[in-house]
Formats: structure tokens, sequence, C-alpha cells
């Protein structure tokens, strides 16, 4: 082994240095890589990674194939920058991977636009604070999302010292009957994401000072939030498998 010097880059990752302490990791010179691959270097900008308004599904009526090698190479290249630095695409990235069987037009037109969205916003990235140590979580769900089977799809963020450490979106294994239950679902893996964060700083030595002190962790939807407070067995409740109950010892 030898030392050479404050990591600048390690695997794909750029990182900055603040005066203040702050700490910035992107992956610019990655992302640049990834567009001039894919000949995507004369593309105009835009603002979101995906069109809203263009729900996918695997089935979509005059629609032609696409090239599947072409469209598994650019997701491959979106699922590194999503798990490395670029949490705000996690979404986009997981609903394009369930077509990689076979991929038509407008999901490689929604690919492309990733990437559109990507060059617009290359130097973007993940910025740290120093101590006091902050650990907080998110979670969402988007309701019978998948047009195909209707699952709902989970996604949740963990944040410590102003800046996210852990994310994910994916779809959620079994059927849900209500926003609440999705909702539901998606805090409780959201709680075990936190546990095992704080499980980790703990073992690192950081076991004094705000991480022993409850995390906060937000959702936005008031009957998830009742629920998990106060399990009671009513009639929109006993159908939630007790795996999903996990939550409420947590509290």
């Amino acid at each position: 082994m030898k030392d050479s010097g404050i990591a600048k880059k390690f695997l794909g990752m750029e990182i900055e240095y603040g005066n203040d302490g702050l700490i910035k990791i992107h992956q610019n010179q990655y992302i640049q890589q990834l567009i001039e691959r894919h000949r995507m270097w004369d593309c105009n900008p835009v603002s979101t990674p995906v069109d809203t308004s263009i729900k996918l599904c695997s089935i979509m009526e005059n629609e032609a194939p696409a090239d599947p090698q072409e469209y598994a190479s650019i997701v491959g290249g979106l699922t590194f920058v999503t798990y490395v630095t670029r949490p705000d695409i996690t979404c986009a990235v997981g609903q394009l991977s369930q077509f990689l069987n076979n991929p038509l037009t407008t999901h490689m037109h929604t690919a492309k636009r990733v990437l559109h969205y990507l060059q617009a916003t290359a130097m973007l990235g993940i910025m740290y604070w120093p101590p006091p140590l902050q650990l907080q979580g998110y979670s969402d769900a988007n309701w019978a999302r998948d047009m195909d089977t209707r699952p709902s799809t989970t996604g949740y963020i963990v944040m410590l010292n102003n800046g996210p450490i852990g994310w994910k979106s994916h779809r959620q294994p079994t059927i849900t009957l209500s926003t609440m239950e999705s909702e539901y679902k998606a805090l409780t893996d959201a709680t075990k994401e936190l546990k095992w964060v704080r499980t980790l700083l703990a073992e690192l030595g950081y076991s004094n000072g705000k991480t022993n002190e409850p995390s906060k962790l937000y959702s936005d939807n008031q009957g998830a939030i009742a629920l998990a407070k106060n399990p009671v067995s009513h009639s929109h409740a006993k159908h939630i498998n007790l795996r999903h109950h996990f939550i409420c010892e947590a509290i």
C-alpha cells in the first residue's frame, strides 16, 4: 500500500473539499463519458428526469421495438450514477429497469431523456457538512404505479449531516389496497434502513450525542402515521402482513 494523499477520485466518484469542512461528491466526468458513449453530446437540456405525463408499460400500441443492447447499456450506466451520487434519478431508473427484456421506442426515449437531464445537471452532487450528526429519513410511496401488474413503488432516503447516505426506489412485493397501506410499507422499509445506520454509527464510535436520540422519519400520509403510532386491529389494517408492523416496535 502507499499513501497517495487526500482522495480526489474514487471508482468514478469525484470528491471536492471546502475550507469550512464541506465535502462534495459528484460524477461529472463519468456523466460526460456516458453522454459521449451514446452520442448525446448535442442534446437539449431538460429540467426533470422524466415526463410525468407518460405512463410506461410493457405493452404499448403502435410501438416499435428498440435496440435492447443500447437500452441495456444506457440503463446500466444510469444505474451506476444512481447508486453513487444521484438519488434524484433513482425512481426514473427503477422504472426503466423493468423493460430490459423487451424495450420499446417510448422506453428508449425516456432513457435518453434522463441523459438530457444529467447533461444539464452534471455538476450536481451530494454535499456533507461537519458534525453535529443529524440522522433523519423521508419515505413516500406511489400507489399502484406499475401499469402492468399494479404494485406500488416505495421510495425512501436517509440523511446524515445534511446529505443523503442511503436511498432506494423499488416496487413493493405485494399488491396494496390503499394509499395508506402502500405508504405504511414504505415507512417500514425506511425504518429498517434507519435502524441499520444507527447500529453502524454506534459501531464506528458515534454512540453518544444525537445518535442516541430518536431519529426523525417523515411521511406525508396521515393514515400511515396514525397506524404506525397506534396499530389498532381495525378493519382497514387486518390484512396487512405482520412484518410491516415492524415500525410500531421501532417507535
